[in-house]
């Protein structure tokens, strides 16, 4: 093989390397920002095994914790403020859409009005 071609090589291949390395810490990047939700997916699958594996303590513990929920006024609190988050969103929205209509309105050219 000539000079030339074996340079014409050595270019194709350090190319090829260079990609491969970019493709490779691309891939390492990506991995790293889905191991976070990785990992809680994982978390809630073995939970939900265990569940699946322990039907009766699952509803044991589920009764227990419901019960405590409606003694302490814990449940009716939290609905209340679900609730109440629920109204203040809606009027924040409607708010939010009357002020848009201001500032639309008020961008409006306004007629010119001659004095008579």
């Amino acid at each position: 093989m000539s000079p030339a071609g074996q340079a014409t090589l050595a270019r194709r291949k350090a190319l090829l390397v260079s990609r491969i390395a970019a493709q490779r810490s691309q891939l390492e990047w990506e991995l790293g920002a889905f191991r976070g939700p990785l990992r809680a997916f994982e978390l809630a699958r073995r939970f939900g095994v265990t569940v699946r594996r322990n039907p009766k303590l699952s509803a044991t513990v589920a009764v227990c914790a419901g019960f405590i929920l409606l003694r302490s006024g814990l449940f009716s609190k939290t609905l209340k403020t679900v609730q109440l988050a629920s109204s203040v969103t809606r009027w924040w929205v409607i708010g939010q859409l009357g002020w848009q209509l201001v500032r639309r309105w008020r961008a409006l050219p306004q007629p010119e009005t001659t004095a008579v």
